[in-house]
């Protein structure tokens, strides 16, 4: 690191939109600082976002244009409660962007497999828009996207837009029945299981060998290691499925220890990982 940049050095930018996707999580939609412009930002990355007075949080980026920054967050403290209460016109702050992100560059070509729980669907959004601006370089996207209830489904307007997207596939589910849902129910795990009533297409029909594929996965960690034997039990290839481990990040430049696994820092080494990386990291995440 250059010893002549503050690494703590924020940057003002003003919200320009919010959306309420449920109860408890917002979208906000940021103008892109003028440091920033023209920087290479890419899916699977954070930024700290931060208020004055009530402290900082990684957040991962949920799509990034040449001006704008997406940034959608869950009310879960004092700081992301403060954030909730701003609206257009008001400034926050950031600094980033930070971690490596997912291996774009690595998996064009490929069908790309987004496995999904909760508000794991905030990170790989940012996946979903490149792939939308970069669809020449793909071949097919599918996304599993598992929630707890239909209230707590986020993105549902864009969810509407990527049914009908060309060369998209997208798979829904609820953990447990609800009256006048007509969707799956139970884990996302499930799409993952040639014995489901609705499989994964590109896993069970477009590429049964696998050899096209990479599968990327966010979610919380009960879910993660599900995902793990469901696509052991398919031999799915550990190096090429990614994870993004955004669990207990703190200061996101490696100085707080907060984040450490063994010899790796999820803000710097990660926070995406290959599967075959983290058999070989300590049993932590």
């Amino acid at each position: 690191m250059n010893p002549g940049i503050n690494p703590y050095q924020t940057y003002d930018a003003e919200i320009i939109q919010t959306k309420e996707e449920t109860s408890m999580i917002k979208s906000f939609l940021v103008e892109m600082p003028k440091s920033l412009e023209g920087k290479s930002i890419m899916p699977g990355q954070f930024f700290q976002l931060s208020v004055p007075g009530y402290g900082e949080a990684p957040i991962s980026v949920s799509e990034v244009n040449e001006k704008t920054l997406l940034f959608c967050i869950a009310n879960m403290g004092s700081l992301t409660q403060k954030i909730h209460s701003l609206g257009s016109g008001d400034k926050i702050a950031l600094r980033g962007p930070y971690g490596n992100g997912f291996p774009i560059a690595q998996v064009t070509g490929s069908n790309l497999v987004l496995v999904a729980g909760g508000i794991g669907l905030v990170p790989l959004r940012s996946v979903v828009a490149y792939f939308f601006h970069h669809q020449d370089k793909f071949k097919n996207l599918e996304i599993l996207y598992g929630a707890k209830s239909s209230k707590d489904i986020i993105y549902k307007e864009d969810i509407k837009q990527w049914r009908h997207k060309p060369n998209t596939i997208f798979k829904l589910t609820i953990d447990k029945p609800e009256k006048d849902w007509n969707g799956n129910t139970g884990f996302v795990t499930e799409f993952l299981s040639a014995s489901s009533s609705d499989p994964s297409e590109t896993l069970f029909q477009i590429d049964k060998e696998f050899s096209q594929t990479h599968v990327f996965v966010v979610g919380p960690p009960m879910m993660l290691n599900s995902v793990y034997k469901a696509l052991s039990q398919i031999q799915f290839p550990p190096d090429k499925t990614f994870v993004s481990l955004e669990n207990r990040m703190k200061c996101g430049i490696g100085k707080c220890g907060h984040c450490n696994s063994g010899s790796q820092y999820v803000c710097l080494d990660g926070p995406v990982f290959s599967w075959k990386t983290l058999q070989a990291m300590p049993n932590e995440y």
